[in-house]
């Protein structure tokens, strides 16, 4: 099907800040599965590390690659500075993706006017919500599960009739062959729509430094910076090189995590 894209991220090279690990929300699925959560109090990114790394992303990278920055979490529009982080992405010619649960203020979402690129995790029919995905030209995301099964036929009727594009993600935990199965079933009942899948099996344009990394990973090609102030090649970081660069490092740091996304000497 060609919903399924095994060459996703091939071409591209993201810089992905987790903006914090505490949400305001208990999903029955969270899109960033890989991410711990909090026990007791969240952490909240620091922006005066953030600030070099977009600028060493920008000057590095922006003839070779789109620049893109993506801004997540957790609930990235809780952190005081998101807004601010946003302006300077945009300052360094950066398209800007929010990830976002899209349960902030009315007075926020006024000031995230310059950001390219909404992606709402959607878990439940809300005509509020959907009316702010419309205003904002956003996308809904949502994870089909066997396990969590809010998203079915219904679901999705109720958000295309807002004219929503929507893009749903397999459960990592599960065969994808009943996700596969779904998609297919969907894409019979709405011809048309604007609807899209993301293949959820290894993916053809891994890097060395996915070298014996089993794990069926769908976000590839970028430099993940998280909370605690660490970046790495690898959204599981605990699978892959993990830095923790100073302010002067980040050129050195984001130069070697696109090494590791180089692609792997094929077989002979």
């Amino acid at each position: 099907m060609s919903p399924f894209d095994k060459q996703i991220h091939a071409d591209e090279f993201k810089l992905r800040i987790l903006m914090t690990d505490g949400c305001n929300k208990s999903c029955g699925f969270c899109l960033n599965d890989f991410q711990p959560k909090p026990k007791n109090e969240p952490t909240f990114i620091n922006r005066t590390f953030v600030y070099p790394a977009i600028r060493a992303y920008a000057n590095l990278f922006r003839d070779r690659y789109p620049l893109q920055v993506y801004f997540s979490g957790g609930e990235p529009t809780l952190h005081p500075n998101l807004v601010e982080l946003v302006e300077w992405a945009k300052g360094y010619d950066c398209r800007v993706t929010l990830n976002t649960n899209g349960s902030f203020s009315n007075e926020l979402e006024a000031q995230l006017g310059s950001v390219d690129c909404m992606h709402f995790g959607v878990y439940s029919v809300d005509e509020n919500l959907a009316h702010r995905i419309q205003r904002m030209k956003g996308t809904v995301q949502c994870v089909y599960s066997q396990r969590f099964p809010y998203v079915d036929f219904q679901f999705l009727s109720f958000y295309l009739d807002y004219g929503l594009p929507i893009k749903v993600f397999g459960d990592l935990f599960e065969d994808p062959a009943g996700y596969a199965a779904f998609a297919e079933k969907v894409v019979h009942q709405f011809p048309g729509a604007d609807l899209q899948f993301r293949f959820i099996g290894l993916q053809e344009n891994r890097g060395i430094g996915c070298n014996n990394c089993d794990r069926y990973c769908v976000t590839l090609k970028g430099a993940w910076i998280f909370p605690d102030g660490t970046t790495s090649h690898c959204p599981q970081k605990c699978k892959g090189e993990v830095y923790d660069p100073s302010y002067s490092q980040w050129p050195e740091v984001l130069q070697k995590i696109e090494q590791l996304h180089k692609s792997q000497p094929k077989e002979s």
